[in-house]
């Protein structure tokens, strides 16, 4: 089974508690992550260890559901989420935030072993893609929190 990896990283000219909470919104997540159709979390209370979210998201023209488990939580620091025993593809979410004064940077890094009809594209063609919706995603991130301040959260 080809396993993929891709690891980006961006400066947000945001204080570390804005992007933090601001990434932690579900009802926000779409703004900044293009392939989100829809997502929300199926554990009550704040999100936490152990917490289960569900996504709906398109890759490669296909809807897929997945849910993920919150498996390191760490606010203003790092957030860790694995797919669940039930994901037809396992994919791995690090996230790390560094403080840089009034700046955060993000760096995030994604994990997935191929299974299912992308078994079927060649691995250095997957890997591509991962690293170019990878960095789409934190410019979007970037975007969003820097122009849009009105709406972004404030901590």
């Amino acid at each position: 089974m080809p396993r993929i990896a891709s690891e980006h990283r961006v400066v947000i000219a945001r204080p570390v508690e804005v992007v933090f909470a601001y990434m932690q919104d579900l009802s926000r997540e779409h703004e900044w992550q293009p392939s989100i159709l829809e997502a929300r979390q199926l554990t009550a209370g704040p999100i936490q260890l152990g917490s289960h979210r569900r996504y709906v998201s398109l890759s490669f023209g296909r809807r897929i559901v997945s849910t993920y488990v919150v498996t390191a939580f760490h606010p203003n620091q790092q957030v860790v989420y694995e797919t669940a025993d039930d994901a037809s593809i396992w994919s791995r979410w690090h996230i790390t935030y560094a403080p840089l004064g009034e700046t955060t940077e993000v760096a995030m890094r994604v994990e997935a072993n191929i299974s299912g009809f992308l078994r079927l594209l060649p691995t250095p063609v997957l890997t591509s893609t991962a690293s170019y919706e990878l960095t789409a995603t934190l410019r979007r991130l970037k975007t969003q929190l820097e122009q849009h301040r009105d709406t972004a959260p404030m901590p």
